[in-house]
């Protein structure tokens, strides 16, 4: 019981650290987009906020698991994995609708089968995400190889990260190690997005 106990308090501080930091991504995208009208800008705030959003709401019931462990707890942890995972598939999927616009190559439309039971961190959600997160890193390769400047290349080792992350964090049901790696993955993806932002900033 003492292992399942920490397992959900370093989940519970990691979820908070996120939230805070997706929280901090979207101040500094918004202000970056009020200083250079840039419409990716104003999606990026959009997207980190509602993932802010989502991380807090899970954090907020995983803390809830551990103060007063019953079936309805478990119950509303599985839902606030759910309300974080839709926060992720909205989006994930705006910042590609982002890309796909820039490039001017929108040509079909996406379409995402929910499924009815969501597994905390099962292969399923984490699969779907990850291949989001997988696209979006190729469209931000793409842009490092042409403007090849640090803030591309920050922007490319964030959701380099974040997309790893959704590969490590299904394998905590084989090793706990790998559940504080994916964690310390996305964290560390989360701080080069901030970081990339906090010099646009400065920038100007």
């Amino acid at each position: 019981m003492n292992r399942l106990l920490l397992f959900f308090t370093i989940d519970f501080i990691m979820q908070i650290i996120d939230a805070v930091v997706a929280f901090l991504i979207g101040f500094f995208a918004f202000k970056g987009f009020r200083l250079l009208k840039d419409r990716a800008l104003l999606n990026l705030h959009f997207s980190f906020t509602l993932l802010g959003v989502g991380l807090l709401v899970y954090g907020i019931t995983t803390r809830y698991f551990m103060i007063r462990p019953s079936r309805l707890a478990i119950s509303l942890s599985n839902f606030g994995y759910f309300i974080f995972f839709i926060t992720e598939l909205i989006a994930y999927g705006l910042l590609i609708f982002t890309y796909l616009k820039q490039t001017k190559n929108i040509t079909s439309s996406m379409s995402f089968i929910f499924p009815v039971i969501i597994i905390q961190y099962g292969y399923i959600p984490e699969l779907i995400i990850f291949f989001l997160t997988a696209y979006i890193t190729c469209q931000c390769a793409i842009n490092y190889i042409v403007r090849k400047n640090i803030n591309s290349f920050l922007v490319l080792i964030g959701f380099a990260l974040i997309a790893a992350s959704h590969v490590t964090f299904p394998l905590v049901r084989y090793s706990g190690l790998s559940f504080l790696v994916a964690h310390t993955m996305q964290l560390m993806g989360f701080i080069s997005l901030l970081t990339m932002l906090l010099r646009v900033s400065s920038n100007k």
